[in-house]
């Protein structure tokens, strides 16, 4: 990456997600060393004073625990990490903290894994798609 793919593009990018201009606070379920974590150190961090909010290692039930406990601003992982931990809520009647949005990237984004996720964690779901040199397209917040 260079300087400008990261603070510009990546960081461009977590900014159309941040409506109140507020520093985020993101809980990141995929690891920072892979094209789409690094949106954590050298964006969340360093572009936007954001907190970063990790796990060891996935797990659903870490994961909701995280979002329980942190009310994170912005959830970004893969579709089946919130596939996962839709199926540990079935049925749950515990409503979660809303985060601004759930940012899910790396695989396909199946239609029903979206509306599901939007009605279970109360925000909109935003389909990401970008190559590892900083540009990234997604659905926004609308």
């Amino acid at each position: 990456y260079s300087h400008n793919a990261l603070a510009g593009g990546r960081g461009n990018f977590l900014a159309s997600l941040v409506p109140d201009g507020r520093p985020p606070r993101c809980l990141f379920l995929v690891p920072l060393a892979s094209a789409f974590g690094s949106n954590g150190t050298a964006v969340t961090l360093a572009r936007h004073g954001g907190t970063l909010v990790l796990l060891d290692h996935f797990t659903p039930e870490a994961a909701l625990a995280a979002i329980r406990e942190h009310e994170p601003t912005h959830v970004l992982g893969v579709p089946t990490a919130v596939r996962l931990m839709l199926e540990r809520l079935d049925g749950a009647a515990e409503r979660l903290p809303s985060p601004t949005a759930l940012v899910l990237g790396g695989a396909p984004l199946d239609e029903t894994t979206a509306r599901a996720a939007a009605e279970v964690f109360g925000c909109p779901v935003v389909n990401l798609y970008g190559s590892a040199d900083g540009v990234n397209c997604h659905t926004g917040l609308g």
